[in-house]
């Protein structure tokens, strides 16, 4: 049985519309934690001299300038050009033999992170090699991690990874 009453009608407006308040006061808590969780987490990224070189790197972009005064904010290191599959279109896979096979030392990434990583936002360990094949990329990995730059792997995973190797 429907009360058609407008005593009863009002009343379930009423309802309706302080759930609709509530609903939109819990949307907007929600909205501000989310948004003080982000900038949490943009504050810990980002330093002052990163932010900086952020600007900087826009500012340059936009005037289509020919000089750069930044430094790179993402860059792609190449733990090692070596693989361990045979890929059709991959130059590594293919044995060329026109560049020096090999990784990179740590003592290299660690200088090259020393020397930039104050501006770094995200390093890539990946190009045309196997990166999970270098032994010291779990290594080169917990030093960017400590230095606040995002790092980036891709992997073909045809490798066997502990649990501990795959967390780091």
């Amino acid at each position: 049985i429907v009360n058609l009453s407008p005593k009863c009608h009002y009343r379930n407006q009423f309802v309706l519309l302080t759930l609709g308040i509530l609903d939109t006061f819990y949307l907007e808590l929600l909205g501000i934690y989310k948004m003080f969780f982000r900038l949490k987490l943009f504050l810990q990224k980002y330093t002052i001299l990163r932010l900086y070189n952020l600007i900087l790197t826009e500012i340059q972009y936009y005037l289509k300038s020919s000089y750069l005064y930044n430094f790179p904010t993402i860059i792609t290191i190449e733990p090692g050009n070596i693989c361990n599959l045979r890929c059709p279109l991959c130059p590594t896979g293919q044995k060329d033999d026109s560049a020096n096979h090999g990784f990179i030392q740590f003592s290299d990434f660690k200088k090259i992170v020393d020397e930039i990583g104050k501006y770094l936002q995200m390093i890539r360990l990946y190009n045309w090699g196997e990166p999970i094949l270098n032994r010291n990329l779990i290594k080169m990995v917990n030093y960017a991690v400590s230095n606040g730059i995002e790092v980036k792997i891709s992997t073909n995973l045809s490798m066997s990874l502990s649990n501990q190797e795959a967390e780091a």
